[in-house]
């Protein structure tokens, strides 16, 4: 007896051990990475939020639910209070040079993270280059704060077959130009840009827009343009842009949408609805737009295009030419009318404080000398300088803001706050500070809108399955601090920023991981 007795013990206690290992196995294979409690919800659709659990396993949202009374998790982030979206994505921006630095402080892409962005798309403009490959085993090698999607720019893949050639490409030219694009696409291209009224791509016509768009479409991918025209000829751009969506069988989109110049000012609402007849006819179109009045550019958006067609030893060469300068200096003071008056155009030389900060306006009353002589002089010196033109309307600006077609990006560029403010701004201005749009709407144009438009794969929305970018956020102190004159101040109010299933940002300091990736169609 006492043997069976001692059997049973033994028998016993190792069933104890076996279940007890069992739970713990079990507990240890549903842990979650990172749990978030107490969140309210905004999926990223234009439902309203719901105060839901957030599970994160790996680079995966694993749970999405009620309240668990039972969770293990490497961290725990208690988001009472707070906001929780999925990750922002700029379609628009100029990130290249930050991605591409030797330093992982610049790559980090912290103007972009701190406003809780975690997927930027770069080549936009048609500055893309064709080496899609190239390009993302670099950024995978040496690391990146945020994800990354690249467009093949038109100009590069122009330049390489005609340089900066102000002519029609041959058929045999125009075939090489395909293949480039064809590479790229292969390559993980999720689209071709376009910047039409940049040289050498506003040299090329309609018909070679859409022989080489087709060669996009094949592959699944978008059509991104800055239009020929963003003023009183905007009407005529984008119905070249609907042509080409029709003809080549591809989605149009139309970045950094705006009524560009005084003479424009008002005709956001006849934009919005040519648009929209397109889309009702079927077409898929959508714009982006930034919450500024004011566009970033070079200064040399003063001079004609006959000027500085090969480049700024060109232009500067037809400053030292009399008869080449009356005639520049004329097409100078018709520009500054067009944008809207001297007054209007800040020059943005950090380096330089006799120019930085002043308008052209403030220089012709400093110098006593006329408008064209002072940017010529200032070309001269500095060719590459720069220029903020207070060319938008606010009513117009509104417009674009509150159509639900329309993506958030930032056309972030070096020394304009929308870099580091564009998301911020448009969540602290206009759904909390002017009541303007919805917390919901704010976030759809800012996620979900733009994931489905470019067929970014399981992101844009919080749902059980997809990739965990998320950012966790403050309504009450989250803010966009650049301005003007300190372009470079980052975004504050956004507690936490995840990328890839890891957080990036925890309680809004960056922490120096580089978890962003290269995404592909």
């Amino acid at each position: 007896m006492r043997k069976i007795y001692i059997t049973k013990i033994i028998f016993f206690t190792i069933a104890m051990l076996f279940c007890s290992f069992s739970k713990l196995y079990a507990q240890t294979k549903a842990q979650y990475d990172i749990y978030i409690k107490n969140a309210c919800v905004f999926d990223g659709s234009l439902s309203d939020s719901t105060f839901r659990d957030i599970g994160l396993k790996g680079d995966k949202i694993v749970y999405l639910g009620k309240p668990l009374k039972k969770v293990l998790a490497k961290k725990i982030i208690d988001a009472k209070g707070k906001i929780v979206a999925p990750g922002f994505i700029d379609p628009h921006t100029h990130a290249d040079t930050a991605l591409n630095s030797l330093k992982a402080t610049e790559r980090a892409n912290l103007p972009y993270l701190s406003q809780g962005i975690t997927t930027v798309f770069l080549g936009n403009d048609g500055w893309g280059t064709y080496n899609i490959k190239t390009q993302h085993e670099k950024f995978r090698k040496a690391g990146i704060g945020t994800n990354v999607a690249s467009f093949v720019g038109f100009g590069p893949v122009r330049q390489a077959i005609l340089a900066n050639d102000n002519r029609l490409p041959s058929a045999t030219e125009t075939e090489k130009m395909k293949q480039l694009v064809e590479k790229a696409m292969k390559e993980g291209a999720i689209g071709i840009s376009t910047g039409l009224s940049y040289i050498p791509q506003n040299f090329s016509t309609t018909a070679e827009l859409i022989e080489l768009s087709e060669v996009v479409s094949k592959y699944g991918g978008t059509y991104d343009t800055h239009m020929r025209n963003q003023n009183t000829g905007s009407i005529k751009a984008i119905d070249e842009n609907l042509e080409i969506g029709r003809k080549a069988n591809i989605p149009i989109h139309i970045s950094h949408i705006k009524a560009s110049g005084p003479a424009a000012h008002g005709m956001s609402t006849e934009i919005i609805q040519h648009i929209a007849q397109a889309r009702n006819n079927g077409q898929n179109v959508t714009a982006s737009v930034y919450p500024y009045l004011a566009a970033g550019d070079d200064l040399n958006i003063l001079i004609p295009t006959w000027a500085k067609r090969t480049g700024q030893n060109q232009m500067l060469a037809n400053f030292n030419q009399p008869d080449s300068l009356v005639v520049i200096k004329d097409w100078i003071n018709m520009r500054i009318k067009t944008l809207g008056g001297a007054d209007k155009l800040r020059l943005y030389c950090p380096n330089d404080t006799n120019y930085h900060g002043k308008t052209i306006a403030d220089l012709v009353v400093k110098t006593n000398k006329p408008a064209n002589d002072i940017v010529v002089e200032a070309l001269t010196k500095y060719p590459a300088m720069e220029v903020h033109s207070f060319v938008m309307d606010e009513n117009d600006l509104l417009n674009f803001i509150t159509t639900k077609w329309i993506a958030t990006c930032s056309d972030g560029v070096h020394g304009h706050p929308r870099a580091a403010g564009s998301f911020a701004k448009k969540i602290r201005t206009y759904v909390l500070d002017k009541k303007l749009i919805s917390m919901k709407f704010a976030i759809y144009t800012s996620t979900g809108l733009t994931a489905d438009f470019f067929k970014l794969k399981h992101r844009g929305y919080i749902k059980e399955g997809n990739y965990a970018d998320l950012v966790i956020f403050d309504p009450k102190t989250i803010k966009d601090n650049a301005t003007y004159s300190n372009p470079y101040e980052l975004a504050t109010g956004i507690d936490y920023v995840i990328i890839n299933g890891k957080s990036a940002i925890e309680n809004g300091k960056y922490n120096r991981k580089l978890l962003g990736r290269t995404l592909k169609l």
